[in-house]
């Protein structure tokens, strides 16, 4: 394993990596939820969009593309669908009322994907990486760590967003309202979602601060055994290992769920599917570029500017 990951060469260890891959997992599957929730607009059906799809074809292009990641590049990234990418895409479709479905936002995503392939075939996607100032990289990867965090806080309920519009606001659709209309302040400290977040951000604070290896793995571990003690409001308790053995829990996937290739090229042509496109290439470039550059500053790559680009441009 040292040989074929060059582990001493790389300043690291088996123990190491094994604890950097739980932490990598544990802080990255709330994508498992969300990505879902917002794809299939909460299981509403408003996107035409099954939960269950979503929920397995994230899992797996996860998991495949991790792994392959790291037996293939053996680089310290984990990859999953991009937050914000899965926004833009269920708001274009919720946005058009029908006039572009998900299988054409599919197509879409597709003719990014091969485009975003041949610019790293023809490495014009090397050159940009070296072209864009590093500030901006940086401060790329600050920007999606706030929106990620954002979605935490909002989920926990630490963070809410208040609606006293003027006029009655219809259901499913989204409606543009005014600024000071929408207020965003701070959860109930009754809520007992929210005292539990407040104490996770506690003590992943804690053991950060501390220096303690693993703090972030060990912080949602220590947060989940405190939520065995914690009760909702209905009296259930916030965590729940019942729901383990529960006939409800299904441990086999449901593989007839998972919607494959549907695509509509013929439907693209007559949607004004440019701009779409082009938004969903360019965001995903630079995404990709500040969250590499992001993880191989952190993992030390960047010591070398000039290897540390060399290596993010060939990811």
């Amino acid at each position: 394993m040292d040989r074929f990951f060059k582990l001493k060469e790389n300043g690291t260890t088996v123990r190491t990596e094994i604890m950097a891959g739980l932490t990598t997992f544990m802080t990255m599957a709330y994508i498992l939820a969300v990505n879902p929730n917002i794809l299939s607009a909460f299981g509403s059906g408003a996107t035409g969009m099954d939960w269950t799809a979503v929920f397995l074809a994230t899992a797996i292009a996860a998991g495949v593309m991790t792994i392959a990641m790291g037996l293939f590049v053996n680089f310290p990234v984990a990859l999953a669908p991009g937050m914000g990418l899965n926004a833009y895409f269920a708001t274009v479709i919720l946005a058009s009322q029908g006039q572009f479905t998900y299988q054409m936002g599919l197509t879409a995503v597709f003719i990014s994907g091969l485009i975003f392939i041949v610019l790293t075939v023809t490495k014009v996607r090397q050159l940009l990486l070296v072209a864009v100032p590093d500030s901006l990289k940086h401060a790329i990867t600050v920007g999606i760590g706030l929106f990620i965090a954002i979605i935490g806080v909002k989920n926990s309920g630490l963070l809410t967003v208040a609606v006293e519009a003027g006029k009655d606001i219809p259901a499913h659709k989204y409606t543009d309202v005014l600024s000071f209309e929408t207020v965003f302040h701070i959860g109930s400290m009754k809520d007992p979602s929210v005292l539990l977040c407040i104490i996770g951000l506690a003590l992943i604070s804690i053991l950060m601060v501390l220096r303690v290896r693993g703090a972030i793995l060990f912080g949602i571990l220590l947060t989940t055994l405190v939520g065995v003690f914690m009760h909702n409001p209905d009296g259930s308790p916030m965590v729940n290992f019942a729901n383990l053995t529960s006939a409800k829990t299904t441990w086999v996937p449901d593989m007839s769920k998972l919607a494959f290739a549907h695509f509509d090229f013929a439907g693209i042509m007559h949607a004004g599917i440019i701009s779409v496109i082009a938004t969903f290439t360019f965001v995903e470039m630079f995404d990709t570029f500040g969250t590499l550059v992001g993880t191989a500053n952190r993992a030390g790559f960047m010591k070398n500017k000039e290897e540390g680009n060399k290596k993010s441009a060939k990811r």
